[in-house]
């Protein structure tokens, strides 16, 4: 029944309750098993091979659970768990699970996982259903998996799928013994459901299939008066906590009327503030990263959440990332504060109850547990279209025994005016071990690899592109060094172009740049991108974000540009500062702006009236290549030349003015002898010669 304000005796193990029985493989925390106990099913057991998560799945009241290695079991196995099974609850009516998904992701390693391996759960999955025989089962993963079933089995998503008893793993010899009809599995139905289509915050993407009633999804989806959006949920919760210091009890943000005791929540109350140069990182990954798009920072709230990952790293492209109202001074400017969410925030994101209990002694461990669940508002939907289909079809249930389990999951729902069912924990658990506030400290290697894109370099729907980097090789591993450079890159994937720029790769842009009948209009913008450069660094209003790319309103990003400049750092100071906690730069421009301040200049540029038509120019490049004496150049898939194509000339003004950039950066230095500085020097007297033809 809907949950109100408990006495302390609330916390208690949950009587066994009758109901339709259901287990669940690869049951992790227990996000499938939720949404299913939501909906008044009687979920008995769970297997999954990891401790924190099979205590998890236990203390939250889903049944009992096992620690097994489910690819290191087999047919005879399962039996014995299946007659272990009915003897306490009787026949076992549904199977659900997610066997882990990471093979199958396009995350790992951009979709080259090991198929194979990721399989091999799979067919474990499909063996459990073969022998326990389920009224319905399901299988959870991601939509990578539908591709996968084309390949691995018979059939298609429009006909289902079928897969051979004997790739399960069961002999042919063995088939009239355990009651198996023909020779394969049949997999009916699967589809992609998006979470917040059934009301869960997220907007995760989850594979289903199996045999249960996908035409009654459709039925299960919330309305547009149901707000899933990420700002919402957070709203919520932090007006209940509000309330809260008040009442003493906190709302849970996803069901109504579900109160839990203020000190009995967990995973909320610690700081996941970033320090400037983690969100610097992220900033990079997300809107500058060298192949794919850009993504939000912060998060937008007004919709729901991107997809939970199962890590929470201070620096990963994938990481969510939210705004706050507090500032701080960092490297000489006043600088928003942003942090990451709390695992009690993730959980809610998820769909998981306020006092859902996680049973791990880190953090780190606890996120894991939430980013690899099923939404529970998915599963619960999942649940309450399998009843609708029993109770459609309750007059013509000839098995008694499970007509009487479905009466009373049945029941249950209508006792709850058809809402989910919230029950507590067995108990509160302590709060996890948490080191500090490790994020609000920077540590990073002296000798990080760094790549940064210029936005200004590039035109959409174009894949040419500035690159600084202080990459270097060292017995075939690529690190950081202080020797930073920047590079002509063009393609992304099995094969791509980088050229550097120096004194070859500039001469070869200069031939190609003299040939347009506007030559001469060329030379000038040049040399206006020289004189900026000859400035300085632009610094910026505290509105300035960054570059958002040359579709993006410009006249605005002009206003947030003041007149003062800045001193582009030494190489070793750039170095220094991207890699230490370096809280001021003594009037030197630093990382976490150098790239906006040269976008900046390349956004003062081409909006001069003079040369505004000029931003969307493409310029036939006949042959670009360089000295070829760089030894981090070891990826198979980099060819170090570029032949007839073409290439955006704010490509090429980018690339002519970063030398220029550069030689200021290493003058401050004093290192004469650095051979690629030698090169930036013969290649700046080119571009000086050129400009006054």
């Amino acid at each position: 029944m809907k949950s109100d304000i408990y006495k302390d005796s609330d916390y208690k193990m949950n009587e066994k309750a009758s109901g339709i029985t259901v287990i669940d493989l690869f049951c992790g925390g227990g996000g499938f098993s939720e949404g299913f106990h939501q909906a008044g099913y009687n979920v008995v057991y769970g297997i999954d091979n990891w401790k924190p998560a099979c205590d998890t799945h236990t203390i939250n009241g889903l049944g009992e659970t096992d620690r097994i290695d489910l690819l290191k079991i087999d047919v005879d196995g399962i039996l014995n768990i299946k007659k272990e099974l009915e003897i306490k609850y009787n026949k076992i009516d549904i199977v659900i699970g997610s066997p882990p998904c990471t093979e199958f992701s396009y995350a790992k390693k951009a979709g080259r996982g090991d198929i194979e391996k990721g399989m091999l759960l799979v067919r474990k999955h499909l063996l459990f259903v073969t022998l326990f025989k389920p009224k319905y089962w399901l299988m959870e993963n991601v939509p990578r998996l539908e591709s996968v079933l084309n390949e691995e089995c018979d059939g298609s998503k429009n006909s289902g799928w079928t897969i051979s008893y004997e790739k399960l793993g069961i002999p042919t010899h063995r088939f009239r013994e355990l009651g198996l009809e023909g020779s394969s599995l049949e997999i009916p139905y699967g589809e992609v459901f998006t979470a917040s289509d059934f009301g869960a915050p997220e907007n995760r993407k989850r594979f289903i299939a199996g045999n249960f009633p996908i035409g009654l999804m459709n039925d299960q989806k919330v309305g547009k008066d149901v707000d899933v959006s990420l700002g919402g949920l957070l709203k919520r919760l932090k007006d209940s906590l509000i309330v809260s210091e008040k009442t003493g009890f906190i709302e849970d943000p996803n069901y109504r009327g579900h109160f839990i005791r203020k000190d009995d929540l967990r995973d909320y109350n610690y700081n996941t503030s970033l320090h400037p140069m983690y969100w610097e990182e992220m900033r990079h990954l997300k809107r500058r990263h060298i192949q794919y798009g850009r993504m939000n920072l912060p998060e937008d709230p007004s919709v729901p959440a991107r997809t939970i990952m199962a890590t929470a790293t201070s620096s990963s492209r994938e990481s969510l990332i939210f705004e706050t109202d507090e500032y701080q001074l960092y490297q000489g400017k006043k600088r928003k504060i942003f942090r990451q969410p709390k695992v009690r925030e993730v959980a809610c994101i998820q769909g998981f109850p306020l006092d859902f209990q996680l049973v791990a002694s880190r953090l780190n461990d606890r996120y894991k547990l939430i980013g690899n669940a099923v939404p529970c508002q998915l599963s619960y939907a999942l649940a309450k279209a399998i009843s609708t289909k029993i109770k459609m079809n309750y007059s013509k249930i000839k098995d008694m025994d499970f007509k009487e389990r479905a009466k009373s999951t049945l029941d249950m729902q209508v006792l709850n005016n058809n809402g989910p069912i919230v029950s507590r924990p067995v108990q509160i658990v302590d709060e996890a071990i948490i080191n500090g506030n490790v994020h609000k400290t920077f540590k990073a290697k002296p000798l990080k690899n760094i790549r940064r894109k210029l936005l200004s370099s590039k035109l959409e729907q174009d894949s040419s592109v500035v690159i600084f980097e202080n990459a270097d090789s060292e017995d075939g591993k690529v690190s950081g060094s202080l020797v930073w450079k920047a590079c002509i890159q063009r393609g992304m994937g099995s094969k791509f172009y980088k050229v550097y720029i120096d004194e070859t790769s500039i001469s070869n842009i200069l031939l190609d740049l003299s040939i347009p009948f506007d030559s001469f209009l060329l030379r000038k913008l040049v040399r206006e991108g020289i004189n900026e450069v000859d400035k300085g660094a632009p610094k910026f209003t505290d509105n300035w974000s960054e570059f958002p790319g040359w579709l993006a309103d410009n006249n605005e990003y002009l206003s947030y540009i003041t007149a003062e400049r800045i001193n582009f750092p030494a190489t070793t100071l750039l170095q220094k500062a991207f890699t230490t906690d370096v809280p001021d730069l003594n009037g030197y421009v630093g990382p976490i702006d150098i790239f906006d301040s040269i976008d900046a200049i390349m956004l003062l540029l081409f909006n001069n009236e003079e040369f505004l038509h000029l931003k969307n120019r493409m310029i036939r490049i006949s042959h670009i290549k360089d000295n070829n004496n760089y030894p981090n150049r070891i990826d198979p898939r980099i060819i170090n030349e570029i032949n007839n194509t073409d290439i955006p000339l704010v490509t090429l003004t980018a690339a002519t003015l970063n030398i220029c950039i550069l030689i200021k950066m290493y003058e401050q230095d004093e290192d004469i002898n650095n051979p690629y500085y030698k090169s930036l020097i013969k290649a700046k007297d080119m571009i000086k010669k050129w400009c006054k033809k």
